[in-house]
């Protein structure tokens, strides 16, 4: 088999049938084939869910897959999940304001666990003069202008925060 055959076989190696029926079960009465090939994943609502098996995946040629347990996802996604926290508590314990409450390691985790990563693109307003939203803003990557009375009045930078003052009224 040459070289591109083998890239064509190896691209149609698993064929994925699934069918729901009204219930939110599995029904194989009217499946839908959908072709996989290297680098495709299927069971992933299986490792996250706690669900049952809701496909059939039939090798359609000879097939070698990488099988990871639902208990080894688990610790993967804690593992994963307490180093981006401890890395959010330490970009937090850098930022200024909270660097003057001299807050406490318990602090620190509560703000990082309340709060959420927002992302904006390139132009988008934040947050426009006169709002009355309550939202503290901590710049974690890229940059913001800031206006006042539509005139520039600042740039900010990662670890800069802005929308404090709305917090105080």
């Amino acid at each position: 088999q040459s070289g591109a055959a083998a890239a064509a076989a190896a691209a149609q190696a698993i064929t994925l049938s699934q069918g729901i029926d009204r219930g939110g079960r599995a029904s194989m009465q009217q499946p839908r084939e959908v072709p996989l090939g290297p680098g495709d994943v299927f069971g992933e609502t299986n490792l996250m869910h706690s669900a049952d098996v809701q496909t059939t995946a039939v090798a359609t040629g000879t097939t070698q897959l990488w099988r990871l347990h639902r208990l080894a996802f688990k610790l993967l996604m804690m593992e994963h999940n307490m180093r981006d926290h401890e890395a959010r508590i330490n970009f937090l314990k850098n930022v200024e304001i909270f660097r003057r409450l001299n807050l406490s390691p318990g602090e620190l985790s509560y703000m990082s666990e309340a709060s959420s990563v927002v992302e904006f693109a390139d132009g988008a307003t934040i947050i426009r003069e006169g709002d009355t939203d309550r939202v503290l803003y901590i710049l974690t990557e890229g940059e913001v202008s800031v206006y006042v009375g539509g005139k520039y009045l600042k740039q900010f930078a990662p670890g800069d925060y802005f929308g404090e003052m709305s917090m105080l009224t």
